[in-house]
């Protein structure tokens, strides 16, 4: 039995016996989500698609059943989006941000970020046809492309090689199209990334020229971005910092690019293209900085870390920012995304180089991620997993942080049987709550096993209640972490 043979069945012993008696209406509380895996070391099989034919046909049609609840529950959960936080008409359309859910009202807009969260939600329900409604999350995914137009913007930034025209997304709603303000902290430069993530998923999905051209244009602007400072020994400073405004170089502002630069050189290359070699070298470039700088020595990474100091020279085209000392100290906060984001990057670079180290670092950060992010729940006298996104620990970890890091188990399941687990408690928390707290229009709560939560405050100078205004970005994060979950099933169930 191959690895990945050993992982199926792991993760079948984890999760199907439940999630198949969920068809039949019975709660997912009662399974086990950390039951054990093999140890075996995942470094003896290396293919990205290995064959599964020593799976029985029970196991598989147990996969494929599992894919198919997972894409139904995923279009019931993302069906809300439409339904309730797009306003306007036609290929007009506005995002709110959050939901009341006592009187299913919205309020505030929403930023950019949040709007790209609901538009890979989008993105994967096409692609597994949630619900036969594949087509009409296709033309949404249109409309709220167009809808972003008016978060896009164009002027000379400085970065530390020049002052360079770009176009790119701001953080706010500008009044029309094209003109929003990319000034001073009005945009941030892994708000980019997460779209030049999407669009290039989208090429793969789809192969429209027209997803990749964006994608290599916005990928430009977030190179533009990278510290080329002498750093004092002969080197360069290095790093993106958060956006034009900011002197700060976060995980964020690096990890999220990795992957993308990686699928771009595969694209390209596979494809004949020049200049494949090119987005190789900058994500293993990208990679390397980020391991240097924000990696810590559990496996898990660190916030940011900010220059001594930075100083704007020069004028016209040649007006750009220096840093004027080294890197600070590394702000040691940890989120679930930034690590997750990592994973994944780190495993896109393994199948791209076959770099073991790679692999190696992927593993370790994965199952320190499994540990920290994940809290216990007790159901019935028994002890259950769930990746925390309650207002205790928004901060740390919020449910699209949580779907990253979902992402960057997927991506090295192939290669660790350990992922079994991981995902497993992703699958019982997420039909625990499906199961025993969505409302009838289809939300869910942040805290997946102990339910609603309509009095806590986020924090003490935040008045917002987050399970009583829900946010566009838990929503959506639900739906996609089941349209993750169907397209790996699927996957599996396909492969014999």
């Amino acid at each position: 039995m191959t690895l990945f043979k050993r992982s199926c069945s792991a993760l079948l012993a984890a999760l199907m016996l439940v999630p198949l008696a969920g068809c039949g209406g019975e709660s997912s509380g009662t399974a086990n989500t950390t039951a054990a895996t093999t140890t075996e070391d995942a470094s003896a099989e290396n293919s990205v698609t290995p064959g599964i034919d020593s799976l029985t046909d029970e196991e598989i049609a147990a996969y494929a059943a599992l894919a198919a609840q997972n894409a139904d529950r995923a279009n019931v959960l993302g069906s809300v989006i439409e339904e309730y936080y797009i306003s306007g008409r036609g290929d007009n359309i506005k995002f709110a941000m959050y939901l009341n859910t006592n009187n299913l009202s919205t309020s505030n807009t929403a930023s950019v970020w949040h709007i790209t969260s609901a538009l890979t939600m989008m993105s994967k329900l096409w692609a597994i046809d949630a619900g036969g409604n594949g087509a009409q999350y296709a033309t949404l995914h249109a409309k709220t492309l167009t809808a972003m137009e008016y978060y896009k913007g164009t002027a000379y930034i400085a970065n530390y090689d020049g002052n360079v025209e770009q176009t790119m997304y701001a953080v706010n709603r500008a009044g029309s199209p094209g003109t929003a303000s990319l000034a001073d902290v009005a945009a941030v430069y892994d708000d980019q990334m997460w779209i030049v993530r999407e669009l290039v998923y989208c090429y793969q999905l789809t192969g429209v020229e027209d997803y990749l051209t964006q994608a290599l244009a916005l990928t430009q602007v977030c190179l533009d971005a990278w510290d080329v400072s002498d750093d004092g020994a002969g080197g360069e400073v290095g790093g993106i910092d958060w956006g034009p405004g900011y002197s700060s170089k976060h995980t964020c502002s690096n990890a999220p690019i990795i992957e993308p630069l990686v699928e771009i050189y595969e694209i390209l290359a596979a494809e004949g293209r020049e200049n494949a070699q090119y987005y190789l070298d900058w994500a293993i470039k990208i990679y390397d900085w980020t391991n240097e700088h924000l990696r810590l020595s559990s496996g898990l990474y660190g916030d940011l870390v900010r220059p001594q100091g930075r100083e704007l020279i020069g004028s016209g085209k040649n007006k750009h920012w220096v840093s004027t000392g080294p890197l600070g100290s590394l702000d040691s906060t940890t989120y679930s995304y930034n690590t997750g984001a990592m994973i994944s990057g780190a495993v896109a670079l393994y199948r791209a180089t076959g770099e073991e180290t790679y692999l190696k670092e992927a593993k370790t950060s994965a199952q320190k991620a499994y540990r920290t992010f994940t809290t216990t729940a007790k159901i019935n006298g028994e002890s259950y997993r769930q990746y925390s996104a309650y207002p205790s620990q928004i901060y740390r970890s919020n449910t699209w942080f949580n779907l990253v890091l979902l992402e960057g188990f997927i991506d090295l399941f192939p290669y660790d049987t350990k992922c079994a687990s991981y995902l497993a408690a992703y699958q019982d928390s997420l039909d625990y709550a499906y199961e025993n707290y969505k409302t009838e229009e289809g939300l869910m709560p942040r805290d997946l096993y102990n339910g609603w939560d309509k009095a806590a405050t986020v924090s003490a100078d935040d008045s917002r209640r987050p399970d009583l205004d829900k946010d566009i970005m838990d929503q959506a994060s639900y739906a996609e972490m089941y349209a993750a979950l169907s397209i790996l099933y699927s996957k599996i169930a396909a492969a014999q």
